[in-house]
């Protein structure tokens, strides 16, 4: 299978997995305060890790030669990924805001970030952030106490371990905007898989530079 292919085939998959998680979504007991922390809940209060902005801003730095991905632009926002008190994108993604789920995310990669990759090592328990101005987002108490054989994870759109070159962009990477709800297994999996072969990728490979779109 060639790339386009792989690339078309993964995002097919995502989006059947989303659609069976939306529903079972809903057959999910009502969750109480007293079940979560609060703080967990009610998250949108906590909206410190990305700003909506706009292509210009947020798409086409990390897009090559300056021109942003043939997505469809209709229903989405572009948002810049990063963290304070930095004002700076570590990467963007391009939010479809019907389906609450982003499209993409694009992210740039230079022999100094490469050879800095694994530097920053991955939190044991990463908080998750959404994104202020985004009504339908994932959320932790998505994913809590899930019904079912079946269960479900937060699974990274721009990986975390490609990412992991500095503090700042490994922890931009821990947002519900940057991520859909894939099966344990297949996250684990065939996606686990898919980026380490980024990751190798651009070690092996970038030289002077790469642009990357997931």
């Amino acid at each position: 299978m060639n790339f386009p292919g792989l690339v078309l085939f993964i995002a097919l998959l995502v989006a059947v997995e989303f659609t069976v998680f939306s529903w079972a979504s809903h057959e999910k007991p009502e969750i109480k305060d007293d079940d979560l922390n609060a703080k967990d809940i009610r998250q949108q209060e906590a909206h410190d890790r990305s700003v909506i902005g706009t292509p210009l801003q947020c798409i086409v730095p990390f897009s090559v030669k300056g021109k942003a991905p043939n997505f469809p632009t209709v229903n989405t926002v572009a948002i810049c990924q990063s963290v304070p008190p930095s004002i700076v994108a570590e990467f963007g993604s391009l939010f479809e805001t019907n389906w609450g789920i982003p499209l993409y995310s694009i992210y740039a990669l230079d022999p100094v970030k490469v050879s800095a990759i694994g530097s920053f090592p991955r939190p044991s328990n990463p908080k998750w952030l959404q994104t202020a101005g985004i009504p339908l987002q994932g959320s932790d108490a998505m994913y809590y106490n899930q019904p079912g054989p079946v269960k479900y994870q937060k699974g990274h759109v721009a990986p975390f371990d490609v990412l992991s070159y500095s503090a700042g962009s490994g922890l931009a990477s821990f947002t519900y905007t940057n991520a859909v709800p894939q099966v344990d297994k297949f996250n684990i999996g065939s996606w686990k898989k898919y980026e380490g072969r980024i990751k190798k990728y651009a070690q092996n490979v970038c030289a002077p530079g790469l642009e990357l779109c997931t």
